[in-house]
């Protein structure tokens, strides 16, 4: 038997030695973008080999997908030998080549450490000295969007050390560039959120905090001292000094007292409030302390506020304008749909005897449109909100609108135009866009579905007429409705309104971006209205 089986062996030798049947490769195939890609990361590494050992596990560069992935790296400097830096896995994405709408960066960090032979005696005791022996994180994020168009920006991070806290931000600018003259951001910030939780790390540097350092009674006077320096404690204002009486002749015919003026404010309203928010911190922080969970900071100012010097350099406008507010996850209002609340909903969608007023409405759509409160369900949330978006309510508008891109492309173009026609810009911005996500014949069949009302007095001139046709095409102010601005512009053009054929030649264009079925079909549609207009044209008293 171990004869048989050595002879066996020994002639497949042969067999597992011959190459594999190479296939032909001509050079355009290995000029890829992805193969170039990847060919260019590797230089890249071997240009950090110059200074650093550099070695790694995995490398796949794909700049069509936006997406680049690299791990088991591991660099040590050659001149510090006993300093290295591991990463696990890095995952960086970008919005797609063929998305030009926004720009987008992703990246995401798994297992990053730097060893301790990286930082001198002096820096690993500072470290030391607020708890920290290992310089570690087991996940980190920074995630960016620019939307082109309105240059809002979106910025996340996240950070995640077991063991020690985790820590989240959020942001929120409505605009956002570079002024080149002064070299510094222009930055419009609309919300923002930072978020600790903590996993041990308070535990580690608590022993170290005086106690009398953590009761409201002791911090307080001391922030407002070192950041409310102008701050009049009004129990300890000195009291107005009181108004001399007038003398008197003795005639009693002396005229009554002036009112006594009001003192004036002792703080301004911003020091006030800033006030306010140094004392409610203080508790909350407090609270923090003898809990210890999730400390989140808020900022939600009423409206964009740009940022800049002046506003950081004192901190009562900076309170007044951003709005901060500290609290807890106990402090945080419970936004959970409870299964009563879902079986009412469920019951209103089968058309069941239920009422629920805007406020409910509004609530339930957030938390299905969010995800917070309940399994997110953006269909569900538009469900809700429509009762309120037939009837115009600007607030589910304004949520409507922000979630076009998650629905579905004809139910978002609808409330876009529905609201565009009652003279929403936001609305109106977004109707190009989602236009060109579908056909155009489908564009059309949707314009049509509420049909058009294109009764006329006579009375109208050339320019009124090519006016209901602008509006009807651009749909700001007036329903989008190709059909409609076809038949105002005809009319328009025939008495003598020259501004009216640039209307009529853009609607007799649009078949050049159709298949040849679909302009067909265009055409035949436009010669309909073409019929009806004539009719109209010769049917007036002006025709006779």
């Amino acid at each position: 038997m171990i004869r048989r089986f050595l002879l066996s062996a020994t002639a497949l030798v042969p067999l597992l030695t011959v190459p594999a049947r190479a296939e032909p490769v001509t050079l355009l195939d290995l000029l890829t973008v992805d193969r170039l890609a990847n060919m260019g990361g590797q230089i890249v590494i071997n240009a950090l080999r110059g200074v650093a050992e550099v070695t790694y596990a995995h490398m796949d560069i794909r700049p069509l997908d936006g997406r680049m992935i690299l791990t088991g790296l591991e660099v040590s400097p050659y001149e510090e030998p006993d300093c290295t830096i591991t990463l696990d896995r890095a995952v960086i994405t970008t919005a797609p080549l063929d998305q030009i709408a926004y720009g987008a960066l992703d990246i995401d960090v798994l297992g990053f450490e730097l060893g301790d032979g990286c930082l001198s005696e002096r820096d690993r005791g500072d470290l030391a000295e607020i708890g920290l022996t290992e310089m570690v994180l087991d996940r980190g994020q920074i995630r960016l969007e620019y939307d082109y168009a309105s240059s809002g920006l979106t910025l996340d991070i996240l950070a995640d050390t077991a063991g020690l806290a985790e820590l989240r931000a959020h942001a929120e600018f409505s605009y956002f560039a570079v002024n080149f003259d002064r070299e510094e951001p222009v930055a419009d910030l609309a919300y923002a959120e930072i978020e600790v939780t903590d996993q041990g790390y308070w535990s580690i540097i608590s022993p170290e905090i005086p106690p009398m350092m953590l009761l409201p009674e002791v911090i307080v006077p001391q922030l407002v001292d070192e950041l409310l320096p102008r701050y009049v404690d009004p129990d300890e204002a000195p009291a107005p000094a009181p108004i001399p009486e007038a003398p008197s002749d003795g005639k009693g015919d002396e005229e009554s007292p002036a009112p006594t003026p009001q003192p004036a404010p002792i703080n301004s309203p911003e020091d006030e409030a800033a006030f306010a928010f140094i004392e409610a911190s203080a508790a909350t922080f407090a609270r923090f302390a003898a809990n210890p969970g999730t400390l989140r900071l808020e900022f939600a100012p009423e409206t964009p506020v740009r940022l800049n010097e002046d506003l950081l350099d004192e901190f009562g406008p900076f309170v007044a304008a951003l709005s901060p507010m500290l609290f807890t996850d106990a402090d945080r209002p419970d936004s959970r749909i409870t299964a009563d609340e879902a079986a009412e909903i469920q019951t209103w969608i089968d058309g069941g005897d239920v009422e629920f007023g805007d406020a409910d409405l509004m609530r339930y759509a957030h938390a299905f449109l969010t995800g917070i409160g309940a399994p997110r369900d953006p269909g569900l949330a538009m469900e809700l909100l429509t009762p309120l978006l037939e009837t115009g309510n600007p607030d589910a508008l304004d949520m409507a609108l922000g979630t076009l891109d998650a629905l579905d492309p004809a139910f978002a173009y609808q409330i876009a135009r529905d609201a565009a026609a009652q003279g929403d810009r936001l609305a109106f911005a977004h109707l190009d866009r989602l236009e060109a996500a579908m056909p155009l014949l489908d564009v059309l069949e949707l314009q049509d579905e509420d049909g058009g009302d294109l009764s006329l007095s006579g009375d109208e001139t050339g320019r009124e007429l090519r006016q209901m046709a602008q509006a009807a095409l651009s749909g700001l102010g007036a329903p989008r409705r190709y059909s409609d601005a076809y038949f105002y512009a005809l009319l328009a053009l025939a008495s003598g309104d020259a501004g009216a054929a640039l209307i009529v030649d853009e609607l007799e264009a649009m078949g050049d971006r159709m298949s040849d079925a679909d302009a067909t079909q265009w055409a035949e549609t436009l010669a309909a209205i073409h019929d009806r207009a004539n009719t109209v044209w010769f049917a007036s008293p002006a025709s006779e």
